[in-house]
């Protein structure tokens, strides 16, 4: 693979990490709505929560490249970040959304080897991210300290991105990936206390990509009608040849810690 390719490759993984980065508060919503293991409700029940997630990237590219992108790499080059979502309940039923939003712009500038000669690059990089879940569950379990939901719904992750590469001679290359999957799960909560609980999360799907899962586990403190979260979260995709990135990448990958905050109306 040349130089502008590998360059172009470790973009659009840049891209996506950013966008997983922004990406689903979905497992921790999911949690969030079972953190209390108090009786069933008739009425609707709301919550709001806004969050960091300290997501590094990983996975691999289509030519067999891996991909390894800290998170403090993403937060140095990040123009603005939006983070959140909703949680709906009644009864034993879940509405549930999340949304991550990431603008990016970097420039990145090295020497590098091309061919047999050594010359200047300069790689451009402008690009935006969505991470959204659209997710609905059902208790299929309610007891005085252990709640488990089935949930199920949809992820999608778009990519709007936008190269300009100097190596040598002068590239462009733009792109943009619209890309949706089915997902089921299950989410589980464990009550300490009145106060202190625990919270597990997984999930697994197919679509547009060949395979999507996530995997969540948290601790939620609650302070009247507000609550503190935090804990780690693990979200990869796979694609193949057939997908709308599968050209660019094998696997993609997103991992770290999480922290927020929300409110129960």
């Amino acid at each position: 693979m040349n130089v502008f390719s590998t360059s172009v490759t470790r973009t659009i993984h840049n891209g996506s990490r950013i966008l997983s980065l922004t990406a689903l508060l979905l497992a921790g919503i999911t949690a969030s709505a079972v953190a209390k293991n108090a009786p069933l409700s008739d009425d609707w029940q709301f919550s709001a929560y806004g969050y960091m997630w300290g997501a590094g990237i990983g996975g691999e590219s289509a030519t067999g490249t891996d991909l390894d992108i800290s998170f403090s790499d993403i937060l140095d080059n990040l123009d603005i970040s939006l983070m959140g979502g909703v949680v709906a309940t009644k009864g034993r039923f879940t509405l549930l959304g999340d949304f991550i939003y990431m603008d990016l712009a970097h420039t990145n500038k090295d020497r590098v080897t091309l061919g047999p000669d050594t010359v200047n690059s300069k790689i451009d990089i402008e690009m935006t991210a969505w991470v959204i879940n659209l997710l609905g569950g059902y208790k299929v379990y309610h007891g005085d300290t252990f709640s488990l939901d089935v949930v199920g719904g949809a992820r999608y992750l778009d990519i709007d991105i936008r190269v300009d590469a100097r190596v040598g001679d002068s590239d462009d290359v733009d792109g943009d990936s619209d890309i949706w999957n089915s997902v089921v799960g299950l989410s589980g909560k464990y009550s300490l206390t009145d106060k202190w609980f625990l919270t597990a999360y997984g999930d697994v799907g197919t679509g547009d990509t060949n395979l999507t899962w996530q995997a969540k586990v948290g601790i939620r403190y609650v302070i009247e009608s507000w609550e503190l979260l935090a804990g780690y979260r693990y979200l990869a995709w796979e694609f193949d040849d057939g997908d709308t990135m599968g050209s660019s990448l094998n696997e993609l990958t997103l991992s770290g810690p999480y922290f927020g905050v929300g409110y129960n109306f």
